[in-house]
């Protein structure tokens, strides 16, 4: 299933490369680990080791495919109603609870949700931590596209931006 060499995607760390598979004895059994290395923003050398039967339920993915990342796009240029601006939960822990799922049509979601909230409010509900946190999510979604279609981060960020209105 997976490769040496081959991107994932981690739920909570984004973007990483498996370095090795290796087998290791975890409480007395044997397991087959990825070794996994994030590709981004890696100062401290973090390596996460993950048995390879626990990756599906800790949400390690493939990055997206081209096809699924023009359905982004969409999602991310959608026109927001200003109700449903209102009505909905947009406090940081449920935005982080969609981040933290790994899905990356809610993540895009949080970002066109989020950033339609900041525009509406003339810049009134852009505190610091949610200036922060969309800037975080932001980075990881367009980390993401640039990986998949080649593209590099800044011109992926400017079409991200586009598609947000600015």
């Amino acid at each position: 299933m997976w490769k040496v060499g081959e991107t994932t995607i981690h739920p909570k760390i984004g973007a990483c490369q498996i370095k090795e598979i290796k087998e290791l004895v975890i409480l007395g059994a044997k397991h087959q680990c990825l070794v996994l290395v994030p590709l981004f923003e890696n100062d401290n050398n973090l390596k996460v080791t993950l048995p390879v039967e626990n990756s599906g339920r800790v949400g390690l993915r493939r990055p997206i495919s081209i096809e699924k990342i023009e359905e982004i796009k969409l999602r991310l240029s959608q026109e927001v109603e200003a109700e449903a601006i209102n009505g909905q939960e947009i406090s940081l822990p449920v935005l982080q609870n969609k981040i933290l799922s790994g899905d990356p049509f809610k993540i895009a979601e949080v970002i066109r949700d989020l950033h339609a909230k900041i525009k509406q409010d003339g810049g009134k509900y852009a505190n610091a931590r949610r200036q922060a946190f969309l800037k975080k999510t932001q980075q990881r979604l367009i980390r993401e596209i640039s990986l998949s279609s080649g593209i590099s981060i800044r011109e992926t960020t400017l079409q991200i931006r586009s598609l947000l209105g600015g």
